[in-house]
């Protein structure tokens, strides 16, 4: 099933960002059959095959809207190319300004919210 479409910004919702280390999708997953926005967190993953594999269970899962926090544009564009069912925001800490607009615009060239 695709995932509902990110509400606008008159709505008020939660995200649940799942906690920073090993990819782990669980919570992700439980927030979006709840109604909030789940969010694997990428951003310390230092196994990529165990992040993909987490995003796959992610897309397979969850049954609302999901995104993504990372901070690697190397990572973004993989996530991307693997096209992953659901996927609709991407949420960039990153305090560079240049990797922060290379992250931004790659995700809306995707056609996904950047936050």
């Amino acid at each position: 099933m695709p995932a509902k479409p990110i509400s606008d910004a008159r709505d008020f919702g939660f995200i649940a960002l799942s906690p920073p280390g090993r990819a782990d999708a669980a919570l992700a997953i439980a927030a979006s059959r709840a109604g909030a926005l789940g969010v694997l967190n990428l951003e310390s993953a230092v196994e990529r095959d165990a992040a993909f594999a987490e995003l796959a269970r992610l897309a397979e899962l969850s049954r609302g809207p999901w995104g993504l926090l990372l901070d690697d544009e190397e990572l973004l564009a993989a996530v991307l190319a693997a096209s992953f069912a659901g996927l609709g925001c991407v949420l960039v800490p990153s305090r560079d300004k240049a990797l922060l607009r290379a992250l931004v615009k790659r995700a809306h060239g995707a056609g996904l919210h950047a936050y």
